[in-house]
């Protein structure tokens, strides 16, 4: 199988700009230096290949050679990159082979670890599940075209109503020829509603910024430097470190948005976009504007001193068009209220869409930073990923404390 550096999603690379920041330019010790990841088989699969075949496909990917010239240049055109750090990224004759990546059992019984400092390891997370997914789809056979037919009614209904939308499908799709296919098609019949996507090497490839933002990692390699109390304003602040400006989708649920919520406290006013990626997305939204609003009346804010009209909602859980349609039906029903901006970002309903092919539900997590357990909690207990009865406790009291 061939790989390209570039074939992975923006976020990482944003990520890992943030770190070398961190480690290499300010010398910061606010980060945490070592991680480990584990493959969560969240659908209970049992997997279509071999764990040799799976060992020889890694050798090969963490082999991939570095970015071209012209892929530098590109990358410095690219906002939210450190200038040092495309320097640095291009100076990595093999970026994705300073870890280890250890792979035990197969079929249902498949474990996949990954481990080393987290600078030279972010870029895998990715590029190892899109590898697992295409791996595993190998023995599926679909006609050209046959997957374009099945995401028609999600796409027009957005086309329809002007709904913009990102497509965020590298990590779960059903292969890297499909990607291309199903994005080059989104293109020619989406103008006025897709936005980009979160692929860099078919950004480039496209002459398209990519799209990208925070991830879960993020939160959790903080959390494994303080606690509960302190952990959303502590990645925020780190995140923020060294920026000019700060455009980005904030993820609420690593630790339930109830706890991103909280902590923000009447901050929550200055930050433009919130990424809902867990739990019922009617909840959420609800949510949002109840502490929105508490917010502005506790700081006495007026109309022209704050324009609910700047705030953007990223819908993002497993997105399809009754999800899509039923999301659209009560932002409008809520408009006159809550006029607030939404955009969707769909990954495997348009990359893995082929007649007769279950899609992979699986996750690649950190579950230590510098040997410190960290666990996702989420707002869907589905998607809770490493030992999360260790800090449950902590979250609760942290959420009844002062109320």
């Amino acid at each position: 199988m061939d790989f390209h550096i570039l074939d992975n999603d923006y976020y990482k690379f944003l990520m890992q700009s943030q770190i070398y920041y961190h480690q290499e330019v300010i010398n910061s010790t606010m980060l945490p230096k070592r991680v480990r990841y584990k493959l969560f088989n969240r659908g209970n699969h049992c997997f279509n290949f071999t764990a040799d075949e799976l060992r020889n496909e890694l050798i090969s990917l963490q082999n991939t050679p570095t970015i071209t010239d012209k892929e530098e240049a590109y990358l410095r055109t690219c906002s939210g990159l450190d200038q040092r750090y495309i320097t640095w990224l291009k100076g990595q004759e093999k970026p994705l082979n300073k870890c280890e990546i250890e792979v035990t059992g197969e079929g249902e019984n498949l474990q996949v670890l990954i481990y080393g400092h987290w600078l030279d390891t972010i870029l895998l997370e990715v590029p190892v599940m899109a590898l697992i997914s295409e791996l595993h789809n190998t023995p599926f056979r679909y006609d050209d075209g046959s997957s374009l037919k099945k995401i028609l009614p999600m796409l027009g209904s957005l086309v329809n109503h002007n709904r913009k939308f990102m497509e965020f499908g590298t990590r779960r799709r059903y292969s890297r020829k499909n990607h291309k296919e199903v994005f080059n098609f989104l293109e020619c019949g989406c103008l006025g509603s897709l936005l980009g996507t979160s692929n860099v090497l078919l950004s480039y490839l496209n002459l398209h910024k990519p799209l990208g933002t925070i991830a879960h990692e993020w939160f959790l390699a903080n959390f494994a430097k303080c606690s509960i109390p302190q952990v959303t304003e502590r990645s925020i602040s780190s995140w923020q470190c060294g920026k000019q400006e700060d455009n980005t989708a904030y993820l609420t649920d690593t630790f339930t948005s109830d706890v991103f919520f909280k902590s923000l406290g009447n901050n929550i006013v200055n930050f433009k976009t919130f990424r809902q990626d867990s739990g019922d997305p009617i909840k959420f939204v609800d949510k949002l504007y109840n502490h929105l609003i508490d917010a502005w009346y506790s700081l006495n804010m007026t109309q022209k001193d704050w324009n609910i009209q700047d705030y953007t909602i990223v819908f993002s859980d497993s997105l399809n068009l009754e999800k899509i349609e039923r999301i659209v039906n009560y932002m409008e029903s809520r408009r006159s209220v809550f006029p607030v901006k939404y955009i969707f970002g769909i990954g495997t309903s348009l990359t893995n869409n082929i007649e007769g092919v279950q899609p992979l539900n699986i996750v690649i997590k950190p579950i230590e930073f510098d040997y410190v357990n960290v666990a996702k909690v989420s707002d869907d207990p589905g998607k809770v990923t490493g030992d999360a009865y260790l800090i449950q406790f902590d979250i609760e009291h942290f959420l009844k404390k002062g109320n």
